[in-house]
Parts: structure tokens; sequence; C-alpha cells
């Protein structure tokens, strides 16, 4: 998405005078922005239509050529998991799960981590709630988002600058439940649910 080529909004206008960006730039992150969380000199973070909570709404400079050239976050990250997926299938013959990903800063914790934005066929989580632990006891929390897990571990290979290796293969992870109907949606926490809302 070049920028430059964006004309800018009277919202967007006024954002981009509290941040410091582009007008241009400002309204391409508004487009598929759901929320505007915080929109200051230090940091423009927005929730997207998709609900994933991030910095300039997933819009990023990184490697992409060009100086007023950014790449944004899939449309329908899903459908995207989808069709890799089917590709692959036709390739190889074999039905594989996908997880499409991308770098997200957390709360309260320094550097970044590669979240889940888009998967199918397998499911995201793996749910230990119920199960009993080493000493007997139930277990009442633990949800596990393996698709974050395998997210990150899938960066340590890829890597953020000029690796130039757009994927990583994981293989021989049996906690993994392959299941057709997968949806990235079930990683997004609701505002309602938020634990860290009001923390400061």
């Amino acid at each position: 998405m070049d920028i430059d080529k964006i004309r800018a909004s009277k919202r967007a206008v006024q954002v981009a005078r509290r941040t410091g960006k582009s007008g241009g730039f400002v309204e391409v992150v508004l487009r598929d922005a759901r929320k505007v969380v915080r929109a200051d000199r230090e940091a423009f973070i927005v929730r997207t239509k998709h609900g994933w909570t991030c910095l300039n709404g997933g819009a990023d400079k990184s490697n992409v050529e060009g100086p007023v050239t950014y790449a944004l976050l899939p449309e329908d990250p899903d459908a995207s998991a989808r069709s890799l997926r089917s590709r692959i299938k036709r390739l190889t013959g074999r039905s594989v799960g996908v997880i499409i990903c991308d770098t997200h800063s957390r709360p309260f914790r320094r550097g970044q981590v590669e979240e889940t934005i888009g998967i199918a066929g397998l499911n995201p989580m793996v749910d230990y709630r119920g199960q009993r632990d080493l000493f007997g006891y139930r277990l009442r929390f633990k949800n596990v988002a393996v698709a974050d897990e395998l997210a990150a571990a899938a960066e340590l290979v890829m890597g953020q600058g000029r690796e130039a290796i757009p994927a990583a293969i994981i293989k021989g992870l049996k906690r993994v439940r392959f299941q057709e109907r997968a949806r990235s949606s079930g990683l997004v926490v609701g505002e309602h649910e938020d634990l860290f809302r009001g923390a400061f």
C-alpha cells in the first residue's frame, strides 16, 4: 500500500497531528480499525476489525521496498490460511495445519513475539481444564494457546530481518489437534474479558 496515494479523512488528519505520523498512513490504519486504543507521539495502537490489538494496526514498513510503501494485514487471515492449506494439499497430497502470524507487542513485557492472526486445519487451543496435574490437583485455568506457541517457535527459524525465510515447517507435535473448522477468533479476548482493563 502506497500511503502517498491515500487521501486522509478529517479524523485521520486529527490523529496524525497527535501521533506525528502522515495523514495517509493514519487513514490506512483507521480503515481497518474498530477502535483507537491510544494515539500519541509514543504509540498508535488500535483494535482491528478482526479483534487484534496492535501497534499501527499491523501496518508494517519492515521488509517492504520503498519509503512510502507498507504491508498491511490480510483482509481475511483465516481465508488466506485455508487457501494456503488447500494449495499445499494439491501440491503434496498432505493435509497440514496452517498458521499465519504477525509480530505483536505484549502488555507489561519488553520485546515482541509472533502471534497467530490466521489459522486453518488445527485447533488453536489445547484445553487442560478438568485434567489432573502431577500431584492430582484438578487444573482450572490451563487453556494453552498452542497456535501462538507454534507461531513464536516458527519465528526462531524465519527471523525478522534479512533472513528471507517466509515459512517454517513444524513436525512431530502430538498435542496439536487437527480439525477442519478452525477460526483464529477463538484466540481474541473481548473487552469485557480483558484482565488488563483499568490496570493503570
